[in-house]
């Protein structure tokens, strides 16, 4: 894989000093990304026939509209909205995606599900506390649980040693559990993962899928970083991601990498492109980034409304610089924006149920520029500990104790019970 010099200047010292100057974790787990989603799509792809049955016993079949709620975490919600999409339109509306925080505290609307469910989850390390409480059944109708999937990236962790009989555990790639504090190769292998689930009653072989988004991002890796390292260079103090449909958690995933990596020196907001107009355009003025993910594939009924919002803050002068990231940079596109980013600038689009896991690398790799710029170690970018790689401090308490007025905090049971 041939790299543009940015990054390749990066790797020029060796593997130890690179981890001494607290960024060789999380560029080395950025860029081994395309490796990753081919082995997570050969991991899929053994496991199609295990998997399909499991499904089947469940009856989660296409237009079942069986009852699955996609949870996680942080970034693992964030790959938890952006499956919805993908298998929404398979197994039917009965599809939600919903955070463990809310879950597990009974203020996320879906507390004690009447009808029988699956839980599908997002998880790293395993070791969150939401993440246990919620498979433990702390805040839903545990007794109508049909079973669990478990798409994690450590097979060691407690919620795949936790898990029941009649779970679903699914392993990342070696390599996929990240070291750094920021969820990058974990977070688009999980996303892909669950992708993947939505098409294995398909003809397409899991693998064949991923091989162009690989290869795209691959070519991206040499040729269409220095629109990010121009970006990153520039004195922005705040930044804006928009997306349409999955591209939207997308765009809220990138948000939570730029702050994440920069220690909240850069504030950062995500919106759709409507949705914007709705007061947080307030937030973009000359101190302000712009990332623009474009949904451009052919019958796009976002793209008129996205190019509109566009040529809007053009017109009014808003925002120190406008990054678009599209299949395609049209005339349209290139004119309106400062820096272009084109998966494919020839052939086919992407399929948008893909895009998450290129454009999220966007984000990613911004924040890692971002970061150093500021004088900061991406794989540990928050000295004072405020933030950490796996959550700490956080209490899960009994529903049964807070119903009779009583404070008592929940804890796990060990995996032997």
């Amino acid at each position: 894989m041939t790299l543009h010099a940015s990054l390749a200047g990066l790797l020029e010292p060796a593997p130890e000093v690179r981890r001494d100057e607290g960024y060789g974790h999380t560029l080395d787990e950025i860029l081994s990304q395309p490796r990753l989603w081919r082995e997570t799509a050969e991991t899929v792809s053994s496991r199609r026939d295990e998997i399909l049955a499991r499904f089947r016993e469940w009856r989660l079949v296409p237009g079942s509209r069986r009852r699955l709620l996609l949870t996680g975490a942080g970034s693992s919600v964030h790959a938890a909205m952006c499956a919805e999409h993908a298998l929404r339109p398979v197994f039917g509306s009965a599809v939600e995606a919903v955070a463990t925080t809310d879950l597990v505290t009974g203020s996320g609307g879906v507390v004690g599900p009447a009808e029988p469910h699956l839980m599908l989850s997002f998880a790293r390390s395993g070791d969150s506390p939401e993440s246990l409480a919620a498979l433990a059944g702390v805040g839903a109708d545990r007794p109508n649980r049909l079973g669990d999937i478990i798409l994690t990236c450590n097979p060691d962790g407690a919620l795949a040693r936790c898990a029941g009989p009649n779970a679903l555990v699914i392993a990342m790639p070696e390599g996929a559990n990240d070291r750094g504090l920021a969820m990058t190769a974990s977070y688009s292998c999980m996303t892909l993962a669950a992708i993947l689930l939505a098409g294995l009653e398909g003809a397409t072989e899991p693998r064949d899928l991923v091989r162009e988004p690989a290869s795209c991002v691959e070519r991206f890796f040499g040729e269409g970083v220095g629109a990010i390292v121009d970006c990153s260079m520039r004195p922005f103090e705040r930044a804006v991601f928009l997306g349409s449909g999955p591209l939207k958690p997308t765009a809220r995933e990138c948000a939570l990498k730029l702050m994440e990596l920069t220690a909240g020196r850069v504030v950062c907001l995500w919106d759709s492109y409507l949705g914007l107009r709705h007061g947080p355009q307030a937030m973009v003025d000359d101190r302000c980034l712009v990332v623009a993910l474009i949904d451009d594939a052919p019958g796009s009924t976002s793209l008129p409304y996205e190019l509109d919002l566009l040529q809007e803050l053009r017109h009014k002068g808003q925002g120190q610089a406008l990054l678009t990231v599209s299949n395609e940079a049209t005339p349209e596109i290139a004119s309106l924006a400062t820096a272009t980013i084109a998966w494919r600038p020839t052939g086919a689009c992407l399929p948008l149920a893909l895009r998450p896991i290129t454009d999220v690398v966007v984000g990613q790799l911004l924040g890692l520029f971002a970061s150093m710029k500021l004088g900061l170690k991406p794989d540990r970018p928050s000295p004072s500990g405020i933030i950490n790689r796996v959550v700490q401090g956080v209490r899960i308490y009994d529903p049964d104790g807070l119903a009779q007025g009583q404070v008592r905090e929940w804890k796990p049971r060990p995996a032997s019970e």
